[in-house]
């Protein structure tokens, strides 16, 4: 199964979530819905952000589906966890989380860079080249990460996915180096209350 990525960006494996699959099928035909979560209070007065939109695919459980892409402003919420939603009726097709059913086990890690210029080419942004860098070293590493990023607010956001099983000691200890070289800020990367392992 291939992440969706967030609604602003690009997962590794996937493709934004407003694109539609490599297959030109829409993602809505699938039976994918929208689920709006609320922002973290801490990322919506960072970003002017109130509710971020993710796909989320039916599972065969009336009511219940599973998220498909790696949140960027919430930490509540994470890629594969199962949710219960609600329909609301404004904007149409879109559905609030009601509760997380099933926790994944995945974790987030939000990478914050300030950056000049708006597009990603670390040859036209030198802020964006170290952070390209730290990522060959977490994709090298083999837990199966994969990011999604949002270039939206005059920073670039990059939430990092760990699987279950993955290292986060090791994770971090890449980004404590770049956040100790003033490349970027970055928060997350915490097991839940509730995850497996």
């Amino acid at each position: 199964m291939a992440k969706r990525g967030s609604e602003t960006g690009r997962s590794k494996r996937g493709r934004g979530a407003n694109e539609a699959p490599s297959t030109g099928v829409d993602p809505a035909d699938e039976g994918f819905i929208k689920v709006r979560v609320a922002c973290d209070p801490e990322y919506a007065e960072m970003f002017g952000c109130t509710a971020e939109r993710l796909w989320a695919e039916p599972t065969g459980r009336k009511g219940v589906y599973r998220i498909d892409n790696i949140p960027t402003y919430t930490e509540a919420v994470r890629y594969n966890d199962l949710v219960r939603v609600v329909a609301k009726a404004d904007p149409p097709g879109v559905h609030d989380l009601a509760k997380i059913v099933e926790y994944s086990g995945h974790v987030t890690f939000l990478v914050i860079v300030v950056k000049r210029d708006r597009t990603m080419d670390p040859e036209k942004d030198p802020a964006i080249a170290p952070l390209w860098k730290a990522w060959r070293k977490i994709d090298k590493l083999g837990f199966g990460c994969s990011y999604s990023g949002d270039n939206s607010h005059g920073v670039y956001v990059l939430a990092i996915d760990a699987p279950p099983g993955a290292d986060l000691a090791v994770i971090a200890e890449i980004l404590n180096a770049g956040e100790a070289a003033e490349h970027w800020a970055w928060a997350g990367g915490a097991r839940r209350e509730g995850d497996p392992g």
